[in-house]
């Protein structure tokens, strides 16, 4: 004689297990079509369905959600699928372990409400086993879920190139990709709609780059000192330096570009009214929404920034400062400095039905570029 077990977690919705953001969860397809035996006293549904396991849990207003089912080791589950819903049972994400290398099923949605919502686990291919499950902040299924996706060049004796395809699981998704460059090489970089007449082609994206060359990155907030002057018409200047001594690895080659990010304090500094370059630079600035911080961007060209110069590297301008203001730490600190980092412009190109973005570079020394 044998008896069917007593359901893990329930086939019905109503009396789904509750999980948390992170926690792992065991459960099992218990029974499916062909696998009966005597029921249970506490067992539910008819012995011609299969087994189907319910959870519940919390997200709020534009939270991006991965609820993920794996087959457990050992397992004989085959083909895990897991049904996000909401409260009304509208379908928000599907994820199937179908020819996984990792059993792994990853549902990924972004909650449009705060509340509760639920997942339905069953085995699509009518078999019974273990396997976990979890509910993690982010898009877990995605190609660079927990760092850039390395990519490399193929020479098939006609071009260099690399070739990769990548998805945009849902709305607001940014794939990155990482690709080493060498010194004195041009460099094309172009994104296109897929059509294989399965998924209808995405209708646009857009294509940021970052180079990154050897040696190039985070600098000490200490990178760079402040001076405070007053102009003696109402306005306050606030000067950045490049600190001779934090950024003598510098010197020999002078700078190509850096990045910073100022938070201010304008109840002591006052209105900020813009911020400068030296003339060597291109650079932008763009200011909080609430006002307290800046954040500076700019290269050098033609000829790089000469780390010994006594000119400061950027200026930023504030109007009716508050009487006996410094600028100290407290009211300007300068932190994420980067230096020799900078973004490469990508041009748009109209192509029906989608729009994407294309760019060149040529690669001034060995280096990183961040897509």
């Amino acid at each position: 004689l044998v008896t069917r077990a007593p359901d893990d977690h329930s086939n019905a919705q109503s009396k789904a297990t509750e999980v948390s953001l992170n926690e792992v969860v065991t459960g099992a397809i218990q029974y499916n079509d062909g696998e009966f035996g005597v029921r249970a006293f506490d067992s539910i549904g008819l012995a011609t369905d299969f087994d189907e396991d319910w959870f519940a849990f919390t997200a709020n207003a534009d939270d991006v959600i991965t609820v993920q089912v794996q087959i457990a080791d050992g397992s004989a589950l085959s083909r895990p699928l897991v049904e996000v819903v909401d409260s009304t049972g509208r379908t928000m994400a599907i994820g199937d372990g179908l020819e996984t290398d990792n059993g792994l099923a990853a549902a990924t949605f972004l909650a449009n409400s705060s509340g509760k919502y639920y997942a339905r686990v069953i085995d699509g291919a009518g078999a019974t086993g273990e396997y976990t499950m979890s509910v993690v902040m982010g898009d877990a299924s995605d190609e660079d879920a927990h760092s850039p996706k390395s990519i490399a060049f193929v020479d098939d004796g006609t071009i260099v190139q690399s070739t990769v395809i990548g998805v945009i699981g849902l709305a607001g998704d940014q794939d990155t990709y990482s690709i080493n460059l060498l010194d004195g090489h041009h460099y094309r970089i172009e994104t296109a709609a897929i059509r294989d007449g399965s998924t209808a082609p995405l209708g646009t994206a857009t294509l940021n780059m970052l180079w990154k060359p050897d040696g190039s990155g985070t600098q000490s907030n200490g990178v760079l000192t402040k001076e405070w002057v007053d102009n003696g018409d109402g306005t306050h200047t606030l000067k950045l330096f490049v600190d001779k001594t934090v950024a003598a690895d510098w010197v020999a080659n002078g700078l190509e570009a850096f990045t910073a990010n100022v938070a201010v304090n304008q109840s002591i500094l006052g209105d900020f009214q813009g911020a400068s370059y030296v003339a060597s630079a291109f650079g932008k600035f763009e200011e909080a929404s609430d006002g307290t911080s800046v954040a500076l961007e700019a290269f050098f060209y033609p000829d790089r920034f000469d780390i010994s110069s006594s000119e400061p590297i950027a200026e930023l301008l504030f109007a009716n400062p508050a009487a006996g203001a410094v600028a100290d730490a407290s009211s300007a600190l300068v932190n994420e400095v980067t230096f020799d980092e900078r973004s490469i412009e990508a041009n748009f190109q109209q192509g029906s039905p989608s729009a994407f973005e294309e760019g060149a570079f040529t690669a001034e020394g060995n280096g990183t570029l961040e897509i």
